[in-house]
């Protein structure tokens, strides 16, 4: 199966998230290509900036951002017509049922509990990265 290298924005709050998360996508693909965000007004920036830019292929989102939370960020993603088709992960310390339902009534295609992520980060990531990179077709 052939993979083809992913483009991945991480909003996250966390400086200690974003590099075991980083460290382990790039042990998995040295190539891939990671931005990072620290809340939801930057991430709003970000978007803004993307007007005729390629938009990155996943986006890993943590509900409890500074600011504009990650459930007002998965919203606006979802009802978008330009950034919908985009994937979003949602990565929370939460794993409380009424906040995966959110999520997903929100439009999440995933949600994980960081406690499980952080647990075994490394199988988690290349489980993640071989779905999304080999298994699922992307749109471009």
């Amino acid at each position: 199966m052939e993979r083809k290298t992913l483009s991945i924005l991480f909003i996250e709050d966390n400086d200690d998230h974003i590099r075991i998360l980083s460290r382990a996508f790039e042990k998995v693909d040295p190539d891939v290509a990671l931005s990072i965000v620290h809340d939801g007004e930057s991430a709003m920036n970000a978007f803004d900036s993307w007007k005729d830019a390629v938009y990155p292929d996943l986006i890993f989102l943590d509900l409890n951002l500074p600011g504009r939370d990650g459930k007002e960020i998965l919203q606006f993603l979802k009802q978008s017509e330009r950034f919908r088709r985009i994937p979003v992960i949602v990565l929370s310390s939460s794993d409380r049922v009424e906040d995966v339902r959110h999520a997903y009534q929100l439009g999440a295609n995933t949600f994980m509990s960081k406690s499980i992520v952080f647990g075994d980060f490394f199988a988690i990531v290349m489980a993640v990265y071989e779905y999304w990179s080999a298994i699922a077709l992307l749109p471009s």
